[in-house]
């Protein structure tokens, strides 16, 4: 099996949950219980894919309110 399977769209890159689960250094049922309005996802068929911005994202966003507490 390939290590990296991201996709390359149009320039987009497609992360795996597994790939974004060594980004975040959480479980794939972590992942799997982020709401998809705090992280966006792409959807093909069964294929779960996580775009570069929305993952940035996810993480200001939680930054943020980290910083606040």
């Amino acid at each position: 099996m390939n290590t990296n399977d991201s996709v390359l769209i149009d320039g987009l890159i497609l992360f795996t949950r597994k790939e974004l689960m060594k980004i975040l250094k959480i479980s794939l049922s972590s992942i799997d219980q982020i709401p998809e309005l705090e992280l966006p996802r792409v959807r093909f068929g069964k294929s779960v894919r996580f775009t570069k911005d929305s993952i940035n994202n996810y993480i200001k966003e939680h930054q943020i309110k980290k910083e606040l507490l």
